[in-house]
């Protein structure tokens, strides 16, 4: 009596543990910035305190790392790392000389994260960003407003009196770029 009572209490438990119910994982759906609470295109968005030039932007996080050279502050240089696996920034300015010369390291989850861009940005500007950029982060001409993806073909592009050159072949997924501060002549 004991065995079979044991018996149908194990097979009742083992009955529990194999039979599979099914959980759907439902995914809420992503809510996006205001438009006029955009980073990327709204008026509430920290770009407006930056006026012109170039700079390079983390897509995700919206960092800012200005490549403007401002006249006595000398060399400068600066190390940002956005995350395991993700894109470090790497910006060496030479004010003098009005240079800076920058190094991304880009990882393999150096791309956009929809997730994390909807909390500044809107729709239209993170479905632009998704559709544009490969990497997780991008040059932006900051009178503008406007994104400049890296792109292997483009070799240099112009960004008002700045000129942003690609100077060297990218290898083992670093790619460096030089920054020259070219006005033109008012003579």
């Amino acid at each position: 009596m004991k065995k079979a009572f044991l018996v149908s209490v194990a097979s009742l438990l083992l009955m529990g543990v194999c039979s599979c119910s099914t959980v759907e994982n439902v995914k809420e759906p992503t809510e996006y910035a205001l438009k006029e609470d955009c980073f990327l295109c709204g008026d509430r968005g920290l770009l407006s305190l930056y006026q012109d030039g170039v700079a390079v932007l983390n897509l995700n996080t919206f960092e800012v790392y200005t490549l403007k050279m401002e006249e006595g502050s000398g060399n400068t240089d600066s190390i940002n790392s956005n995350g395991e696996n993700r894109t470090t920034v790497e910006v060496r300015t030479n004010s003098e000389r009005k240079i800076s010369h920058i190094t991304l390291r880009v990882k393999d989850d150096s791309k956009p994260d929809p997730e994390e861009m909807s909390q500044i940005l809107c729709k239209n500007c993170s479905d632009s960003i998704m559709k544009n950029n490969t990497y997780d982060v991008s040059f932006i001409d900051l009178s503008k407003k406007e994104l400049i993806p890296l792109r292997e073909e483009v070799k240099e592009f112009y960004v008002g009196d700045y000129v942003v050159y690609q100077s060297c072949k990218s290898e083992d997924n670093t790619m460096e770029y030089l920054v020259f501060y070219a006005s033109e002549n008012q003579s």
